[in-house]
């Protein structure tokens, strides 16, 4: 029998060679974060076309803030169309804007970019009660919706965070969460 010429430690490293799959094809990528901190025009892949992030600050001696506005391209890049950020409760907003108290911030946003999906993350202190983090996911229109977007970040969740804490450490807390569809 050919088994018995190998060494049992031999035998045990070739089996676990054969059964071993490469780590690429193990490890999925980690999702991209991205700060509404991180100015300027920003590419990501999504749908055969490219999310653009476009980042930009206006700041005065009171307050600070930043704006985030998507738009989608499609592969060679020649339309631009805006994508919306769609809240049932608020409706279709073309560019969010942080909001800031002197040095506080009050809402901030982050983008994750992970292998499938785009998602927005917002972090709001209201006046009363928790900080809400509310997940958009970009979708693509279905065909089947011919008056809407072709594109758009639509809510899929919130998780409620203690007040104590800042709106950083949501975000923080939020970049490492899975969203809730």
């Amino acid at each position: 029998m050919i088994l018995k010429k190998f060494s049992p430690a031999l035998l045990a490293l070739a089996l676990a060679m054969s059964f071993a799959m490469p780590a690429p094809a193990l490890a999925k990528a980690a999702s991209q974060i991205i700060p509404s901190t991180k100015q300027g025009l920003q590419k990501f892949p999504q749908f055969g076309g490219n999310l653009i992030l476009i980042a930009g600050s206006y700041q005065d001696v009171t307050s600070y803030n930043r704006s985030l506005t998507f738009y989608f391209t499609d592969r060679d890049g020649t339309t631009w169309d805006h994508v919306p950020i769609y809240d049932v409760e608020v409706g279709n907003t073309l560019t969010w804007t942080s909001i800031s108290s002197g040095e506080k911030t009050t809402a901030d946003a982050i983008l994750v970019i992970n292998n499938d999906a785009a998602y927005l993350v917002i972090a709001e202190r209201p006046a009363k009660g928790q900080i809400n983090a509310t997940w958009f996911k970009l979708i693509e229109a279905d065909g089947n919706t011919n008056d809407g977007p072709a594109h758009q970040f639509v809510k899929i969740g919130i998780h409620n965070h203690a007040r104590s804490k800042s709106i950083e450490e949501v975000l923080k807390t939020e970049s490492i969460l899975k969203p809730n569809k």
